[in-house]
């Protein structure tokens, strides 16, 4: 990044979360002639969502609403008959039973078959057991990015603010391949290669006295070649 970005300074979830309403918001009918080119990107990024869960986004929207912390859930889209929760963090992983309680509220109130539960997640974490397994689907940076990389040309601050430094992440991320000196992120990279290589392990903080360090593990048998 060659200037300054909003983004930088504004790292929390609750920042993104008003990045992600206000992009989603462009989708909505009342603001149809504003700019069209952001209704695009957030109508592919909703379609994104409904892939995920193996459906299509309605031809004509109807109904349209957004909430913000609706029974604590991040963001609550709904489309049609359709709801989308949309639980978003960066750095943070899901905790307690969060996203089983936030899915069966909406499940309760318009039907298993009508709820999209999407993990909106910028930043890396070494696997999405938990978030499967409460019946999340994962929407990952990479999955962002080629949402982003189609609008080339948008005349909005805000919007190429965010695509930068959302590009900054993965660019620091990979950036171990030809860093001597490697930085948290750098090392996040690198264990997600080994990860991907080695088809097995976790990785992840690991705290301690002297300051903790970045650690990966795979192999708790005494009988294996490393140990």
């Amino acid at each position: 990044m060659h200037k300054p970005n909003i983004f930088t300074y504004a790292t929390k979830e609750l920042s993104q979360d008003a990045f992600i309403f206000w992009l989603l918001d462009h989708a909505n009918p009342k603001y149809n002639n504003i700019n069209q080119d952001l209704k695009n990107c957030a109508l592919n990024l909703i379609s994104e969502f409904f892939k995920l869960e193996n459906k299509e986004i309605p031809k004509n929207i109807e109904k349209f609403s957004l909430s913000k912390q609706y029974q604590n859930i991040d963001i609550l889209l709904k489309i049609n008959n359709y709801s989308i929760v949309i639980e978003d963090k960066t750095a943070a992983k899901s905790h307690g039973d969060q996203l089983t309680r936030y899915r069966n509220i909406i499940s309760s109130e318009v039907g298993e078959e009508n709820v999209l539960a999407i993990f909106f997640k910028t930043h890396d974490q070494s696997n999405y057991k938990k978030e499967i397994a409460d019946g999340f689907k994962i929407f990952s940076r990479d999955r962002l990015i080629s949402v982003l990389d189609n609008y080339t040309s948008i005349p909005s601050d805000i919007f190429n603010d965010f695509k930068d430094y959302i590009y900054s992440i993965e660019n620091e991320v990979n950036a171990y391949v030809h860093k001597e000196e490697w930085n948290h992120k750098n090392w996040v990279g690198f264990f997600k290669y080994l990860q991907k290589e080695l088809n097995r392990g976790d990785w992840g903080y690991v705290p301690n006295q002297n300051g903790g360090f970045m650690g990966y593990w795979w192999a708790f048998q005494k009988n294996e070649s490393c140990w």
